[in-house]
């Protein structure tokens, strides 16, 4: 009994090695702390993953283990990878490609809708209104149906710009066989007035057109005077005839009756009946 007295005096730890070599169990006083009052520690739960636990406040002993379940390893997944791969691809993709598409698809395809006031204008279009009937003469040789131009000048002020010496046009257009017409070279119509009592000289419409540009190219400008002249009494040459309707316009120039909407692409009105020799004013455009 004294040797296991001695041997417990000299043992520090709960099992203690002594110096004989003999290793003793020491119990614990009853009011021994184990553990600091609020100290924390590792520990081990289930599945191996750790926790910790906490010394109780008296220090007799440590609190169960806590274990925490571990956050799934999909949240930290996701939330990167949603806000790396759709912030990028939709800023740099979506709005510099829609605004630079809009602005330069818009803006150029309403530029080429040039108004008509823009337009600059060389030449005069005359349109016959020949009512079918008539054909001018009881003499089949002397036959001119519809408007006979001999010749279009046109005036800046009291200024004679120059008549007609490009010219295009079109007599009996349909083919009718009703008059006889000897005067459908349009180029009779070129020059100044030179129709004669004869009845020469002159471009028979016969429900067809004429177009023609002015010397030296002049252009047309508003407030120009544009005088038609038609073999009829209403001519200063001759008497002779009848006064005879038409349709006059101003046109780009003489490739605009080869346009499929003329009159509203490149021409402007100047005389929607015109009767004989005409002297019209050309409007502001």
């Amino acid at each position: 009994m004294n040797r296991v007295a001695g041997a417990l005096m000299a043992c520090a730890l709960s099992w203690a090695a002594c110096d004989d070599g003999q290793t003793v169990l020491i119990a614990p006083e009853p009011d021994a702390q184990s553990c600091l009052p609020g100290g924390t520690q590792l520990c081990v739960c289930a599945g191996g993953v750790s926790g910790a636990q906490s010394c109780a406040s008296d220090g007799a002993s440590w609190l169960p283990c806590e274990c925490v379940t571990p956050t799934p390893d999909v949240a930290p997944d996701v939330e990167p990878d949603v806000a790396l791969d759709v912030e990028p691809d939709v800023a740099p993709d979506v709005v510099p490609d829609v605004e630079p598409d809009v602005a330069t698809d818009v803006e150029p395809d309403a530029a080429p809708d040039v108004p008509a006031q823009d337009k600059s204008y060389f030449a005069v279009y005359i349109q016959d209104q020949w009512d079918g009937i008539n054909c001018g003469s009881s003499d089949p040789s002397r036959m001119s149906p519809g408007a006979d131009i001999d010749a279009v000048e046109l005036i800046t002020g009291t200024t004679i710009i120059g008549f007609f010496d490009v010219v295009r046009g079109m007599s009996n257009p349909t083919g009718n066989t009703k008059c006889a017409n000897a005067f459908d070279d349009p180029n009779l119509a070129k020059g100044a007035p030179d129709a004669t009592k004869n009845w020469e000289n002159y471009f028979s419409l016969y429900d067809g057109w004429l177009i023609g540009e002015f010397t030296n190219a002049a252009e047309i400008q508003p407030g120009d005077t544009i005088r038609i002249y038609e073999l009829g009494p209403s001519h200063p040459l001759s008497t002779e005839g009848k006064d005879e309707p038409y349709e006059a316009y101003i046109a780009t120039g003489i490739e605009c009756v080869d346009d499929l909407d003329p009159t509203v692409n490149c021409m402007i009105p100047l005389s929607a009946e015109a009767l004989g020799t005409a002297t019209l004013s050309v409007p502001a455009f």
